[in-house]
């Protein structure tokens, strides 16, 4: 729908539509690029279009002069609704399919590595003495996601650890799209595939499964997202000054359960240490499909390297079901985006 169509429907003002013809620079087809495109750009569209693209019911929106929204929807974006709010969806709305995420950015970090789901996918996945593995991995092309099984088994395990990026900053942030089925009720100490490595190089010692002396023979880290039997998240941290003789890792839990049935993005934000200080951090944030912060918690003064140069950043990607889900079901990751820099956090 170009917009001249969009002016005849009485969705675009006259001085809407010298907008869109070029006049801040922005070509029609860029104002009612589809909902993929308008998701990444919203400030972009809003400001030099009067376009809004509302993220949950994946409609291309129109702003009237009493605030409202005027949305475009259905397969031939033909006017099915109107003075529609932003970002009110109806109960009927099929989140697997509509919702388009949201991944939270910052101007303080790079995008280092954002590999397709399908890539993800079709990579190594290891198990070691537990069972699971590549078998539980699968690509769900319907919703271009990874997923991974969980069944009735106890100690089931899929790792993936990348052999890149590994990349140089003091700060890093991880942002994943993750999808719960509603017919999903796992049992007691699960993990999520999310997760930050690092440490002196790519061959550190004890940066996962535990590992005695934490601070003298440890010279590499791993942050993960574990989940209990509510489905509420937490940061599990293998850091150099954790409590303990080092064989676990310790951490602290967000206050809310990540919902079912729609698509969710939870971002791990890491900061290194100064060195000789304990002034390191890890925070987790849960974002709804609007970008609303569900939960959020910091986990603080903590301590992930010895020497300025134990500055590397990698993905640790652990599935984990000590105990065999009491409902199965497969849960999705797609949009895995590791950003880094150089400033106090992304």
């Amino acid at each position: 729908m170009n917009a001249r169509t969009l002016q005849k429907f009485g969705l675009l003002s006259a001085t809407a539509l010298l907008m869109v013809m070029g006049s801040h620079g922005a070509k029609a087809a860029d104002c009612v690029a589809n909902a993929s495109t308008l998701k990444s750009a919203q400030y972009y569209f809003q400001k030099k279009c009067g376009v809004r693209y509302n993220t949950k019911l994946g409609h291309t929106c129109i702003k009237k002069s009493n605030g409202a929204y005027r949305c475009l929807t259905g397969s031939n974006n033909s006017v099915s609704e109107t003075n529609s709010k932003v970002n009110t969806a109806p109960k009927s709305v099929t989140q697997i399919s509509s919702d388009k995420g949201y991944t939270p950015t910052s101007g303080k970090c790079s995008v280092k590595w954002s590999p397709a789901s399908s890539q993800l996918a079709s990579s190594s996945w290891g198990s070691g003495s537990y069972i699971g593995g590549k078998s539980r991995v699968s690509y769900n092309a319907a919703t271009k996601s990874m997923a991974i099984k969980q069944t009735t088994q106890s100690r089931q395990l899929s790792e993936h650890r990348p052999g890149s990026p590994w990349v140089r900053g003091n700060t890093a942030r991880l942002s994943v799209d993750l999808y719960i089925p509603s017919n999903y009720n796992p049992d007691k100490d699960n993990r999520f595939a999310i997760g930050i490595r690092g440490g002196a190089n790519v061959n550190q010692k004890f940066i996962s499964g535990g590992g005695k002396n934490a601070g003298k023979s440890q010279d590499g880290w791993s942050v993960r997202i574990n989940y209990n039997s509510s489905l509420v998240p937490s940061i599990y941290s293998y850091h150099l000054n954790r409590a303990g003789n080092g064989n676990y890792g310790t951490g602290i839990k967000l206050n809310k359960s990540v919902p079912k049935g729609q698509w969710v993005t939870m971002v791990l934000d890491i900061g290194l240490n100064t060195i000789g200080k304990t002034n390191g951090f890890a925070k987790l944030s849960m974002h709804n499909s609007n970008g609303s912060v569900i939960s959020s918690g910091t986990f603080s003064n903590l301590k992930f390297r010895n020497l300025a140069s134990w500055d590397n950043f990698g993905i640790i990607m652990t599935d984990k079901n000590e105990h065999g889900a009491k409902s199965p079901a497969s849960i999705l990751y797609r949009n895995y985006k590791l950003s880094v820099g150089n400033g106090g956090s992304c």
